[in-house]
């Protein structure tokens, strides 16, 4: 195994930001603990990598990562988004780094917008999220040799791993699994007709998710019925207007999993504008469960059952693989896949 910037750090007993700052020679840094560790890099054999020399050197200290974000599809005020752009923030000022924030609206601006980003030595490395299952922006970024971290696997990605393991740096939520433990859930209850609000279906999350739900409708041996499948959006809007058509159905669910809370408050209001309750308190109420486990869900009515992904943590997981990336070690960091829980309150 590799040293990396943070074997480094445990070992001298310091921050990976000022583990960072000593190998891109940055001046605020005491004497005694830059000497403490150079010596810790020297006794493991730590090497920064090539990338990160040539940055150093072409120019001068560059402590700044990129992230471009869909304007269509996320604002600041989504606060699954707001949470990870503050553990992004967080990390980044902790590591002694800046993140240049940039929107794009029109999406065949996309690439394009990548591009501006990556010229001028403006920054050293790129933060992804909303991965798809054919991913332009990992293509591009691979082929300029532009180091980045991505939220979520692609089908790109998974590609080139089987011929190079953990060559593809990246932070996921097994959302397969999440949404296995939601349905299961369900059906433990006794729900058999269980409907199924999906997020946009070009994006690799979406792909996991479904795949879950089918999942657990097979093991236990309920037969998928495709009209409770209903695609979703990333807004409150989009989720109740899937809730809607799915209550129109001439034999609705009895439960619904939607795949963002976002969409898991709409679904919500559509319940309860048809004269239903959330919950499981009677033959005409409808049982709900989101994913994300963002702050309002505890504070919904009824409280919403929710799959939990630690999104800010995640923006900071992100951001601190791509430091290490940066700075670390020469080998490529082996991705994380991070496990889901379930977290049950009262509309399931």
């Amino acid at each position: 195994m590799a040293v990396t910037i943070v074997d480094v750090a445990r070992h001298a007993q310091v921050g990976v930001g000022t583990v960072s700052r000593v190998i891109n020679g940055a001046n605020h840094v005491r004497p005694e603990t830059r000497l403490r560790v150079e010596a810790v890099m020297h006794e493991l054999g730590f090497h920064p990598n090539a990338h990160a020399g040539n940055l150093k050197r072409t120019r001068g200290s560059v402590r700044a990562i990129g992230y471009l974000f869909a304007a269509d599809q996320r604002t600041l005020s989504d606060p699954f988004f707001s949470r990870l752009v503050l553990g992004m923030a967080d990390a980044a000022r902790e590591l002694d780094y800046d993140i240049h924030i940039a929107s794009c609206k029109d999406p065949s601006d996309e690439l394009n917008a990548l591009e501006r980003m990556m010229r001028g030595n403006r920054i050293g490395g790129m933060v992804l999220t909303d991965t798809r299952v054919e991913d332009e922006r990992i293509t591009l970024l691979q082929q300029r040799g532009f180091p980045f971290v991505a939220f979520g696997r692609t089908g790109n990605m998974l590609a080139s791993q089987k011929n190079a393991p953990h060559s593809l740096p990246y932070v996921d939520v097994d959302g397969c699994a999440g949404v296995r433990q939601a349905v299961s859930h369900l059906i433990a209850a006794g729900h058999r007709h269980i409907g199924f609000i999906a997020l946009p279906m070009q994006l690799m999350c979406a792909q996991d998710r479904l795949d879950g739900y089918r999942q657990a409708l097979k093991q236990a041996r309920i037969r998928l019925n495709e009209c409770y499948v209903v695609p979703g959006g990333l807004t409150e809007a989009a989720g109740e207007d899937a809730a809607q058509a799915l209550l129109q159905l001439p034999t609705r669910p009895s439960a619904i999993v939607a795949c963002s809370d976002v969409m898991a408050f709409g679904a919500m209001r559509a319940i309860q504008r048809c004269g239903m309750m959330v919950g499981t308190h009677g033959d005409d109420d409808v049982a709900l469960i989101g994913f994300d486990d963002v702050p309002m869900a505890a504070h919904t009515t009824p409280p919403l059952t929710t799959v939990r992904q630690p999104i800010y943590d995640i923006g900071r997981d992100i951001v601190t693989m791509l430091v290490q990336h940066l700075s670390g070690g020469n080998a490529p960091l082996p991705p994380k896949l991070i496990l889901p829980e379930l977290i049950i309150r009262e509309s399931a």
